[in-house]
């Protein structure tokens, strides 16, 4: 089984190595630190991982050494992204664009967006009566922390339909998993405002949830993308192209074969592995949190540009709109969504074989 420090030593050994490849074993990979703001902590992150894997080896042969910086929440990666100390992080449109608002210099812009579907959203128990965001008005609402996605994408959200966040509902920050489904079924919160992933696992700690159906508005929404300092991706964009390579790889690779992207995953991060579970218990229940989880990471139909990590102008414009309404400020600042985002790298991204890859996903055996 790798380890993470297995895998790093076994790239400084094949460099290394005088009959390995020159180009490559003269090179010193380029250290390319991630900031995630849900942390490693399972195999939703699987995509982003697995090209570290030995048996992969796609960041490696790229001259790529991926490190993952853990955080506790979306705002910490932009702070670390802003302070140089990680080269990209993930950020959420609603944690991006009021920051930005205040301050158009921002020296941050998004270049590959790995999750262009909305995945927040609000649950309730099966037998609520609470039928729809409308009937929101003077209940608690659970969210996971208040710098979360969840909790902008509701604030926004209740004010579409007539509902003052600050004064119509209360707010408790209840956590994930099963602390938050304790906080719904003991009735502390009436809903909660989360995301797919960690509704998900607050079904497999035993509390069946219903989910409330999001507002038209919400159509074009989007859920993350990599954001990158201006000024470092402008000096070397070759090696983000080759980093989102590997994503966008490890993204198909997982979609089409889960089981074994799960247990690679693993072996390079054993501690994530669930625990006081059985092999094939753990593993259901991560084949069930991508099952939620792996259509959002491709383009919607509706986006005329299907490359992996693309994103478009309808798509930031409606992100503008709908966080706009938290601060009436945002939509008079940003006037111009193109320095939000930008697709320069994407067909270098995207330059490899698809239809093989799916086919050597399919054919992948983990033993």
């Amino acid at each position: 089984m790798f380890t993470r420090r297995q895998v790093t030593k076994g790239i400084a050994a094949l460099a290394a190595a005088p009959l390995f490849a020159p180009a490559i074993a003269r090179a010193k990979p380029i250290k390319m630190r991630v900031g995630l703001a849900s942390g490693v902590n399972d195999a939703q992150v699987s995509f982003q991982s697995i090209g570290m894997h030995e048996r992969l080896r796609w960041y490696q042969d790229d001259g790529i050494d991926l490190e993952i910086v853990n955080t506790g929440n979306t705002s910490q990666p932009l702070q670390l992204l802003s302070n140089g100390q990680v080269e990209f992080a993930t950020i959420a449109p609603g944690t991006l664009i009021p920051p930005f608002a205040e301050n158009p210099n921002l020296p941050v812009t998004c270049a590959y967006t790995w999750m262009p579907r909305i995945h927040n959203g609000v649950v309730v128990k099966p037998d609520s009566p609470i039928k729809s965001i409308a009937d929101l008005k003077g209940k608690t609402i659970g969210i996971r922390s208040a710098g979360d996605s969840g909790y902008p994408f509701l604030q926004a959200a209740l004010l579409e339909v007539g509902i003052d966040p600050k004064r119509d509902v209360e707010w408790i920050a209840v956590g994930a998993g099963g602390p938050a489904g304790q906080a719904l079924y003991r009735d502390t919160v009436q809903a909660l405002a989360i995301w797919d992933a960690e509704f998900v696992r607050i079904g497999i700690a035993g509390f069946e949830l219903r989910t409330l159906p999001n507002l038209p508005s919400a159509d074009l929404l989007f859920g993350n993308s990599y954001a990158v300092n201006r000024e470092m991706f402008a000096k070397d964009k070759e090696r983000y192209a080759k980093t989102f390579r590997a994503i966008a790889k490890g993204q198909i690779f997982t979609a089409t074969n889960p089981e074994a992207s799960i247990r690679l995953h693993w072996d390079l991060f054993p501690e994530t592995k669930p625990k006081g579970k059985s092999e094939d218990q753990a593993l259901a229940e991560m084949m069930k949190l991508l099952a939620g989880r792996r259509d959002k990471w491709f383009p919607i139909k509706a986006n005329k540009d299907q490359r992996m990590g693309a994103c478009s102008d309808e798509q930031w414009a409606a992100a503008v709109r709908f966080i706009g309404r938290l601060n009436p400020r945002i939509q008079e600042q940003i006037k111009d969504v193109s320095r939000l985002y930008t697709n320069d790298i994407l067909d270098e991204a995207n330059r490899f074989d698809r239809a093989k890859l799916e086919a050597d996903a399919k054919a992948f055996k983990y033993k």
